[in-house]
């Protein structure tokens, strides 16, 4: 099973604004969330067939923009075990339920990103995403604590802004 995990899109910060659970991705990073999704499409083979969403404001935002890139190829789900204080083994288990999927994607934002990352490659140490980042994973049985190859990572675009990267 393949196994792609992405952190929301960037989000506003600052003094004035709603709770952090209130706020929408913004512009930006609905921009660069488009990019990222195009250019993993075209240059990874970004394509999974089902992708699940914390049901968060944010993180739901960002699976909308991946799902309208890449069209009806892939159903939107939300589920509670993707929220940040989830734990991987619950993550797993919803994972067993898309086995026959074969290539999942899972947005939600820190700390369970990290904690599942970590977990899935058997890492000691947190690994953390920046915002609109997507990482991919090959699992040979299905998803658990050390079962995950780490095969590619890609940042957010906006670290390459105004480089030639993504074209």
């Amino acid at each position: 099973m393949i196994v792609y995990v992405m952190r929301h899109a960037r989000i506003p910060f600052g003094e004035g604004l709603p709770r952090v659970e209130e706020r929408h991705i913004t512009p930006q990073g609905r921009r660069w969330a488009t990019a990222l999704v195009n250019v993993a499409r075209r240059e990874l083979g970004f394509n999974p067939k089902a992708i699940v969403s914390s049901p968060l404001l944010r993180a739901m935002e960002t699976a909308e923009v991946v799902t309208k890139v890449l069209g009806e190829e892939s159903t939107l789900t939300s589920d509670d075990c993707l929220l940040p204080e989830s734990e991987p083994k619950v993550v797993y288990a919803r994972l067993r339920k898309l086995n026959r999927v074969g290539s999942v994607l899972l947005v939600s934002t820190q700390p369970l990103i990290d904690n599942l990352i970590a977990d899935l490659i058997g890492g000691k140490s947190k690994v953390g995403l920046y915002q609109g980042s997507v990482a991919c994973f090959q699992c040979k049985s299905l998803p658990g604590p050390g079962k995950g190859e780490l095969v590619w990572l890609l940042p957010p675009s906006e670290l390459f802004d105004g480089k030639a990267w993504p074209p």
